[in-house]
């Protein structure tokens, strides 16, 4: 059923951390992919872990979004970007058009797009023109062909990336490896402050909110499922970590949207709890000088 609130199967062990009162508000993450960057505008799909400004539609598309959580009355105690320029130019166009312009924002590469290897940046028809359907096709969920360590696109070869051990620096991904990506920054450092009862803006991409929407809900596997960009997506959290409800805001309606409860979806638990509680009051860690 959609939209209506099925008790889980099976409670899991309360997560070590903070109580929080039973009468608390509601737990609020709000998943919003940046808005259309200048590459994109001009026909380059898969930007991966490249730095972009937003074009003018992707200007437009922060806005409304903003303005449409604005007017959901939902506030925000943290704001979580990627440290890519489109995602963060989005988070503030959005805050912008709100109050919450004085929240605590942190940047993580954990939030960045996919990175496609050496599809990254090419057109879709140039792409098209260099490798049959079959491995285009494959490459949506397997890594495509990495770069060499040398190439001016790959992380070793920008400054921002520096203080990232190397083998945390891809030269391709599959969907698998952002989902590995994502986890560590969602049960160390988002989690805690969830567990405190705040509520969470994550700024990112396509790749890393789709993983991120994916974990909330205790689901790690790959399906086709699109998040259009500058689109807020909110999913409202119980106390145990459970999503109860998932909703898109479009054109100021609200999408109530199918999806399936799990078992261990409330069963975010820190992979350090002692580092994560210090995280819960320093989401600083989440930064890309930080061993998150």
């Amino acid at each position: 059923q959609v939209g209506v609130m099925i008790p889980p199967k099976k409670q899991p062990t309360p997560a070590e951390g903070p109580k929080v009162a039973t009468d608390a508000p509601p737990i609020f993450v709000v998943l919003l992919p940046a808005g259309e960057s200048e590459l994109q505008a001009k026909g380059t799909q898969k930007v991966g872990w490249g730095q972009d400004g937003l074009s003018p539609k992707g200007i437009e598309q922060a806005k409304k979004a903003g303005k449409l959580m604005s007017q959901s009355g939902i506030q925000f105690d943290a704001v979580f970007t990627s440290v890519q320029k489109q995602a963060v130019y989005t988070a503030w166009t959005a805050l912008m058009e709100g109050h919450d312009l004085a929240v605590p924002q942190y940047k993580s590469y954990r939030l960045n797009d996919r990175h496609w290897g050496k599809l990254q940046g090419r057109s879709e028809k140039d792409l098209e023109q260099s490798y049959d359907k079959e491995h285009l096709k494959n490459w949506m969920k397997d890594a495509p062909p990495p770069l060499e360590h040398s190439n001016v696109q790959h992380p070793m070869q920008d400054p921002l990336y520096r203080a990232i051990p190397q083998t945390l620096q891809p030269g391709s991904e599959s969907m698998r490896n952002v989902f590995d990506r994502v986890l560590p920054l969602l049960s160390d450092n988002i989690t805690p402050m969830l567990q405190m009862g705040k509520s969470i803006l994550v700024v990112g991409h396509d790749a890393s909110i789709y993983a991120m929407c994916q974990l909330l809900e205790g689901d790690d596997e790959y399906e086709d499922e699109e998040f259009p960009q500058g689109e807020p997506w909110i999913l409202e959290i119980d106390q145990e970590l459970f999503v109860r409800k998932k909703v898109v805001l479009n054109d100021g309606f609200l999408r109530r949207l199918q999806f399936r409860f799990s078992d261990t979806a409330g069963d975010l638990v820190p992979s350090n709890p002692e580092k994560a509680a210090g995280n819960a009051g320093n989401a600083g860690n989440a930064t890309d000088n930080a061993s998150v």
